[in-house]
């Protein structure tokens, strides 16, 4: 694999308990990969939806944010779990 898995890991082992975590743990993950990573494209895709998310629930955009806000958290949950599985 690649030399920073250990720090890759460390990043993927916290637990968001909201949307602004999930974008930290995936700015950590960015900061981490290089360019040749695809997983630095896939969290790179990944981390724009999110932002995309945050911004519409922090504005009401949704008809229930509380909902959609915990169903982004319980999709990056699954995202970092196969993170930490795979290394």
């Amino acid at each position: 694999m690649f030399t920073y898995d250990p720090a890759l890991l460390k990043a993927a082992q916290a637990e968001p308990q909201c949307v602004a975590d999930v974008v930290r743990i995936m700015q950590a993950i960015d900061a981490v990969c290089v360019e040749g990573d695809g997983l630095k494209w896939f969290n790179g895709l990944y981390l724009e939806v999110t932002l995309a998310v945050q911004a519409r629930v922090n504005a009401g955009g949704f008809a229930d944010p509380a909902w959609i806000a915990a169903l982004d958290v319980r999709f990056a949950r699954f995202y970092f779990d196969a993170i930490r599985s795979s290394l």
